[in-house]
């Protein structure tokens, strides 16, 4: 099964509704998202040779794995099937002995998160973004997913090395243009942040 087929399969899932005939969320809301979780669950699961798997959303999931090894093998599975946005993490549960505190897994030591969206656009007008497209468009086929907003803006890419020459480029690019932004009172942060254990994120953040 490829992403494409896996994700026909969750859009045509048919969820109980969470509202009551006013349009108002029913009591019981919570336990029918839980129910809808199970709907989508039961579609991933076996595709991924039955591992623990959670679904909050329709376009988004997360694989459990045993071991660091067993996570590279789901990773290298979804990629095969045409998924670009994914990562290796550390999962957490609550600690026991606080409440208000977190602890690793002890049972699932490592797990994959899996998303079909690989951008997200929160605006249409972002002339930063066209500052750096051509960068973008260089590197496309390695970037694994890109959030762009009004005054930030995110790349992720599976490679370490990558995402510190890409951010070496934008680096030169604004210092470039620095007595041109400095002119209309702009200035730009720039740091590269890791996202999850194999992944890592280019962050842009401009200031006015």
């Amino acid at each position: 099964m490829n992403r494409g087929q896996l994700q026909e399969k969750i859009a045509s899932l048919i969820y109980p509704s969470e509202l009551n005939e006013n349009g108002e969320l029913k009591p019981d809301f919570e336990s029918i998202l839980d129910a809808s979780e199970k709907m989508r669950v039961d579609v991933i699961s076996p595709v991924f040779n039955h591992r623990l798997v959670t679904s909050l959303f329709d376009n988004e999931f997360v694989v459990y794995c045993s071991d660091r090894e067993d996570a590279k093998n789901v990773q290298m599975q979804a990629i095969s099937m045409g998924y670009k946005n994914t990562y290796t993490f550390v999962p957490k549960v609550r600690d026991p002995n606080n409440s208000e505190g977190s602890i690793d897994d002890p049972e699932h030591p490592f797990a994959v998160f899996i998303c079909d969206k690989e951008i997200s656009k929160l605006t249409n007008d972002s002339h930063f973004y066209n500052l750096i497209s051509d960068f973008i468009e260089v590197c496309q086929e390695r970037i694994t997913y890109i959030y762009i907003a009004y005054k930030h803006i995110c790349i992720s890419f599976g490679d370490e090395k990558l995402a510190t020459i890409f951010s070496e480029k934008v680096q030169t690019l604004f210092t470039t243009f620095k007595s041109e932004l400095d002119n209309v009172g702009l200035s730009f942060e720039l740091e590269t942040i890791p996202r999850g254990i194999d992944h890592w994120t280019v962050s842009i953040k401009i200031n006015a």
